[in-house]
């Protein structure tokens, strides 16, 4: 990848406005079926692993695929 390439994204990032994250759905319902967990009383999701899982976030404008960089980061545990 050249530099050139990133440009875009670091002129977008200079001029434009950064993206937030005004909420997380984490689907619960779908990815407990998905994950054989839908019977477990707990009010948080229970996912299995090395099993796919959806999620939907929504943000506070729309996203620009040609210049908007989405990183995501999972944690689990306390």
């Amino acid at each position: 990848v050249l530099e050139q390439d990133y440009l875009p994204l670091f002129v977008h990032i200079l001029t434009g406005k950064a993206l937030s994250v005004e909420s997380v759905d984490l689907l619960k319902e779908k990815n407990s079926e998905a994950h054989h967990t839908d019977q477990y009383e707990q009010d948080e999701s229970v996912l299995r692993r090395g099993q796919e899982f959806s999620f939907t976030l929504k943000f506070d404008r729309k996203v620009n695929k040609d210049v908007d960089l989405i990183i995501a980061k999972f944690s689990y545990g306390k």
